[in-house]
């Protein structure tokens, strides 16, 4: 028996369109295999890039260490409890309530090194991979994908 058709008219619904605005259909949460591919590379790329724009300017770093916290900050604000938090997590993740991080100015727990920088990137990243079924069923994962995507771009 077939299952009943809730509005009876009996039409089926078509494919979910990607949230990105592209023209593909939605296959991973709601974005296309793409903008899955986009986000998955730059939760990959992140801390290595951190890395490189260290090397470059300090403060350059920092700006992209700042948005990738600020898209955990707002994803474990929504995060069904309870949630497997890594001990970490609070302290690298910081406040945003004074303004951005500059190498002068960053929350207790946020590194001033490189190399430190990057392995807290590399924990909220590994958070965000974690939970990236869940990430990409949110309303706001086309534009994480976005920015998150840009950011490790040359």
């Amino acid at each position: 028996m077939l299952p009943e058709d809730p509005d009876r008219t009996g039409s089926r619904p078509g494919p979910v369109a990607c949230a990105a605005g592209c023209s593909r259909p939605a296959e991973r949460g709601l974005l296309c295999a793409a903008c899955h591919g986009r986000l998955a590379r730059a939760l990959r790329q992140l801390p290595d890039t951190i890395l490189d724009r260290h090397a470059g300017c300090a403060r350059r770093a920092y700006d992209v260490y700042d948005a990738l916290a600020g898209w955990v900050r707002d994803a474990l604000e929504v995060y069904p409890p309870p949630t497997a938090r890594p001990p970490r997590l609070d302290a690298v993740v910081g406040p945003s309530a004074h303004g951005p991080l500059t190498p002068r100015h960053r929350p207790l727990g946020v590194p001033d090194d490189a190399h430190g920088l990057a392995d807290a990137a590399r924990a909220l990243c590994g958070w965000l991979d974690r939970h990236l079924p869940w990430v990409e069923s949110q309303p706001w994962a086309a534009r994480m994908a976005a920015e998150l995507g840009s950011l490790v771009e040359p």
